[in-house]
């Protein structure tokens, strides 16, 4: 069995070791012939202590997903044009949650149309109506002639939690 292997799974690889350990205490001190109360007792608290870090292992996941949700999604209006933004990155109204947030922006119209962006600039939003700017190079990803008579698409955005990013397949 290599340990360091095992121990490099984490927590779960930690809580198996040490109860695989508290086992084997358990077993040697039950195959004599007069087992000491003593070391049984440290031994169940010991096993007590395995317990709570493997519940602790086996919650953790379950608690983050319940504490914080993966992904926010909602709908939002895009500026095709509006300032001069790289390739990439996205303006956003001030105050917004999803500012300095990677947004994958999603076509109502053609959901296989989608382009990831980094919220990197903050603009001012007139009469508290939010939306996103892209730039050129993004609004031709998502199929938009930027010389449309509507300069304004409706579209669904994701926000992926912070210091995350979408995995996007082309």
């Amino acid at each position: 069995m290599d340990i360091i292997e095992i121990l490099k799974l984490g927590l779960p690889g930690l809580v198996f070791l040490l109860s695989l350990l508290s086992f084997k205490l358990l077993s040697q001190e039950t195959q004599k012939k007069s087992p000491k109360p003593s070391v049984l007792f440290s031994i169940r608290h010991y096993m007590y202590g395995n317990l709570a870090l493997a519940i602790l292992t086996a919650s953790a996941p379950i608690t983050e997903n319940w504490i914080r949700p993966s992904v926010n999604q909602f709908e939002s209006q895009v500026k095709i044009n509006g300032v001069a933004l790289v390739k990439g990155e996205a303006a956003v109204c001030q105050g917004v949650h999803y500012g300095q947030k990677y947004l994958l922006v999603v076509d109502n119209e053609s959901p296989e149309r989608m382009v990831q962006v980094f919220a990197k600039l903050v603009i001012p939003c007139p009469n508290n109506q939010e939306h996103i700017q892209l730039s050129e190079d993004d609004t031709l990803l998502l199929g938009w002639d930027s010389n449309s008579e509507s300069n304004i698409k409706l579209v669904m955005v994701s926000v992926a939690p912070d210091g995350q990013m979408f995995a996007v397949k082309s």
